[in-house]
């Protein structure tokens, strides 16, 4: 992003969730004096973080910041897609077929 104003803060921040990327930096979302904000940012994928009013709290919530579910899902199907993995990937997926069939026999036990 262009003319993002990166902010020291005391806390060292987390990788990005999202690209694993270290190069993440507090910046200034401050529009006027007298409403500050600030997130977590990603100069890689330039993800943003929950959005706060001082650095430091910015700081704490990009580093409590967890993948939602659609997202986490996405990168997973990313990493799968890897041939590096592909053993992994094999497993994995032998895995969640057992539950799904695990869950349905359940399901089925239960009369729904």
């Amino acid at each position: 992003m262009e003319g993002v104003q990166v902010l020291e803060v005391t806390l060292q921040l987390k990788p990005c969730p999202f690209c694993g990327s270290e190069d993440i930096s507090v910046i200034d979302w401050s529009t006027d004096d007298e409403n500050p904000s600030y997130c977590g940012w990603c100069s890689l994928c330039n993800t943003e973080g929950p959005i706060n009013e001082s650095k430091d709290e910015a700081a704490e919530a990009w580093n409590k910041r967890k993948i939602p579910n659609v997202q986490y899902a996405e990168v997973l199907v990313e990493w799968m897609k890897d041939p590096e993995f592909k053993e992994e990937y094999t497993a994995l997926q032998t895995i969640f077929e057992r539950l799904v069939d695990k869950i349905v026999e359940e399901e089925r036990k239960r009369g729904s």
